[in-house]
């Protein structure tokens, strides 16, 4: 008798664990998530990286496009377009201006400085005045009151804004229109959730004259600036590298 009471209990419990464990991936497939649904992190691994003279910096998963800004001097920089087909990276480079102030390490750059800042910035987005060009990169024709607000204090900090309110502080591109930003190609810096007063409107565009620099953006000359928007390609999730002071650039690997 005591031997039927105790595999009485141990069925019992077994069943309670079996219960729960039904409950359990009940609750798991009604909230969606099963084991084919968890995306394995080595899928979020990094696929490249920009080798330096000391150093390697990673670059975004699924990178195969990037623009590499190498300064050479306070205010001109080489900038390299590089490609990946085939996993092999090839490409060229061209002269090009930073801002005037030079350039800001992460962190220290602000509102009115000059400065162009440096790191690994999206490129997802481009705005011009006439189109001349062929590219499947999202370009944007703009107008006479597209306006890219600057003002720390505004709610509408370093985002472009199609139709301002009268009097808004900011970079208002059409007055540029037949220099600098024939070709506007938008670094995508501070501007996911910008952080006021630590800088906007940073592009790449045309510069004014070689050797000029720029208010804070990566300038190089009006012919080369519209190669450039021809060869950006959305899909190899282009982005632009601004290389910190004494650090050149050597290749792209693929890791």
């Amino acid at each position: 008798m005591k031997r039927l009471i105790l595999m009485l209990c141990a069925l019992v419990a077994s069943c309670m664990v079996m219960a729960c464990g039904e409950s359990a991936k009940s609750s798991a497939e009604q909230e969606g998530v099963t084991s084919e649904s968890v995306t394995p992190i080595a899928s979020y691994k990094q696929g490249c990286v920009v080798t330096t003279n000391g150093s390697t910096i990673d670059l975004p998963y699924g990178c195969r496009q990037v623009i590499v800004v190498d300064t050479s001097t306070r205010k001109d920089c080489v900038v390299h377009t590089l490609s990946c087909n085939a996993d092999t990276w090839s490409g060229s480079y061209v002269a090009g201006v930073i801002g005037y102030g030079g350039l800001a390490s992460a962190g220290t750059k602000r509102e009115g400085d000059g400065k162009t800042p440096v790191g690994t910035f999206a490129l997802r987005r481009g705005l011009y005045y006439v189109k001349d060009f062929h590219t499947s990169f999202p370009m944007e024709q703009y107008n006479e009151y597209y306006t890219w607000d600057e003002n720390p204090v505004s709610p509408t900090y370093n985002t472009l804004l199609r139709n301002p309110k009268p009097g808004t502080k900011g970079d208002r591109i059409w007055e540029h229109r037949n220099r600098q930003y024939r070709y506007i190609v938008v670094v995508e810096y501070n501007t996911d959730h910008p952080i006021p007063g630590a800088g906007s409107a940073i592009f790449i565009h045309a510069w004014r004259a070689a050797g000029k620099p720029t208010a804070g953006c990566v300038g190089m000359s009006e012919a080369n600036m519209k190669r450039v928007v021809e060869w950006l390609d959305p899909a190899k999730n282009p982005h632009i590298v601004v290389l910190p002071k004494g650090v050149h650039f050597s290749n792209v690997i693929n890791k």
